[in-house]
């Protein structure tokens, strides 16, 4: 994912391409062909450094994500990613949310740590 500090203001989804095309606030524009290397660089771009978090949003898409990773039951989890983010809300939720995980996850992993003591 590019233009990190830019918000996102649109997503579109070309069924034909199988492609999502994102556009930034600096009028930047990154398209991302929804595949297995794409949603492997997803992965580890997003989650290797910030794994998986008991309050994460969007669990579901991120062990699809893991999945497509390992090889466990790639076509269904390729399958089930394709549809989620051929619905751009969805997508645009999702990329929102992963752009600023890094932080939010920090933020609970205290919130655990403080109540624990």
């Amino acid at each position: 994912m590019e233009n990190i500090n830019e918000t996102i203001t649109n997503i579109t989804y070309s069924i034909n391409e199988k492609k999502l095309t994102i556009v930034y606030s600096n009028s930047g524009v990154e398209s991302i062909i929804l595949n297995k290397a794409n949603y492997i660089a997803l992965f580890d771009n997003w989650f290797i450094e910030t794994p998986v978090f008991i309050t994460d949003k969007f669990k579901a898409q991120i062990k699809s994500l893991n999945f497509v990773k390992i090889n466990k039951d790639e076509e269904k989890n390729i399958k089930e990613l394709d549809d989620f983010f051929s619905d751009t809300d969805k997508a645009l939720k999702f990329f929102n949310y992963v752009r600023n995980r890094k932080g939010l996850i920090a933020s609970e992993k205290q919130k655990w740590t403080t109540n624990a003591n």
